[in-house]
């Protein structure tokens, strides 16, 4: 942090906007919220890559990465939201939390929970519930949730419009909700949170081992940040490099249709494909090499029965089933 508030000191003089040198400019807290949007991507993708390099021991985090991802932010932001006043990224950036009408040096209870409501909680649902609310098929629903989305952008871009013209005090609505406003971080307050964090290290030696812990990974994260996307444009390119080998490849074999005798596909009326043989919504999904899909009870049976498919009669083996691992 020692670093992070010299850009502070001299920005009164080149980069104020109106009578508020301390007000950080528009291009400052867009570029914070980016590398706050590019950690967990970043991180959820190194664990992917090594994951597959060592199973053993990184699978059962990448199984509960998004659980294991919030406690360890929450930890990370409640230390600088109580020792610098600040989110991880808000301090890379020579940020600061204050409360707007400049009440207390610091911030109080109720803003630094808010904070880590907004921070970590509130990210840690939408990204649980987004893929289950994705699976409603319902147009209404859909269209509810489309208007939504849109309505929630416009207010996050109009407070970004006023605060550019200096209309409002908060860039986001988050943080107007949290009651705190995002200023440069001066040498006064820089040398009040350092007092404090001295202060808590003289009085307790686990809380010192703590913050010395803490003070690392500042340092640490941002390098791994980088690093992590330079393997991510690596490992991309060879990606892209692998598909355009590949455009070549033969076309799939066309669908094999039905029989005149065999039984029919069908589907719902919101257009998921049903069970030809129970016409029931399809579970535990099972494939023959014909291409169709079957519940398991119903096309085992079937083909123990006839050793063939219900849809196309193709000749068909109880040993060539395949379960299906996605849900329909």
């Amino acid at each position: 942090m020692e670093t992070d508030f010299l850009y502070g000191l001299t920005s009164g003089a080149t980069g104020g906007i109106g009578d508020a040198p301390d007000r950080p400019t528009f291009f400052e807290l867009h570029s914070e919220q980016k590398l706050r949007e590019a950690l967990k991507p970043a991180v959820k993708f190194a664990l992917a890559v090594y994951t597959e390099r060592f199973p053993r021991w990184l699978l059962p985090v990448a199984l509960r990465f998004d659980e294991i991802y919030a406690v360890a932010t929450g930890l990370f932001e409640y230390y600088h939201l109580s020792t610098w006043g600040a989110s991880f990224t808000e301090g890379f950036y020579g940020l600061i939390r204050k409360d707007p009408n400049g009440k207390e040096p610091k911030l109080t209870r109720r803003q630094r929970l808010l904070s880590m409501l907004i921070l970590v909680f509130t990210p840690y649902c939408i990204d649980k519930i987004q893929p289950k609310l994705s699976r409603i098929r319902s147009p209404r629903f859909q269209q509810v949730s489309k208007a939504m989305r849109i309505a929630y952008e416009i207010v996050c871009t109009s407070y970004k419009i006023g605060y550019l013209y200096e209309l409002n005090r908060f860039f986001t609505p988050h943080l107007q909700a949290a009651g705190v406003k995002l200023s440069r971080l001066t040498f006064e307050d820089f040398q009040f949170h350092k007092d404090q964090r001295e202060s808590t290290m003289r009085n307790s030696r686990v809380k010192k081992v703590g913050i010395q812990t803490m003070e690392a990974l500042r340092i640490i994260l941002p390098l791994t940040v980088v690093a992590i996307k330079v393997l991510e444009w690596w490992f991309t390119e060879g990606t892209k490099a692998t598909n355009s080998t590949m455009e070549n490849a033969p076309a799939p074999p066309k669908r094999i249709p039905r029989h005149p005798y065999g039984v029919r596909v069908i589907s719902d009326s919101n257009g998921n494909p049903l069970c030809p043989i129970c016409s029931e919504r399809i579970t535990n999904a099972t494939g023959i090499p014909s291409g169709y899909l079957f519940c398991y009870p119903c096309i085992y049976h079937y083909v123990t029965q006839h050793q063939k498919c219900p849809v196309t009669f193709l000749k068909t083996d109880k040993e060539e089933l395949r379960k299906i691992y996605q849900d329909l």
